[in-house]
């Protein structure tokens, strides 16, 4: 989708179509890449009787068997208007060696 340049950082756009019948909060996303190529953040509608855009930050990456993961995640409301994000709850994950299946 492109690139753009943030508070001195470029960021990378993708968006992602998933298909019908695939389990998921919202079939159309677009992710968020910063400078190091981590996953930053996602946006995405969330349809609850009406369209609430959402955005899930992502931080504390992880590595596991070669595939970097965030372990953190934050999901808010986005304020369509400014394209900030506003109110929301915190997700914290962790996770456990996985050893690749052989």
């Amino acid at each position: 989708m492109g690139t753009w340049s943030e508070h001195g950082q470029n960021w990378w756009q993708l968006k992602v179509r998933l298909p019908e019948g695939a389990l998921a909060c919202s079939r159309e996303l677009v992710m968020n890449f910063s400078n190091d190529r981590l996953l930053r953040r996602i946006d995405f509608d969330l349809m609850r009787g009406e369209m609430i855009p959402r955005a899930m930050s992502s931080s504390v990456h992880h590595s596991f068997s070669g595939v970097t993961v965030p372990s953190l995640q934050r999901t808010v409301k986005r304020n369509t208007a400014a394209a900030s994000p506003i109110g929301g709850h915190w997700f914290n994950a962790t996770f456990d060696h996985v050893t690749p299946r052989q």
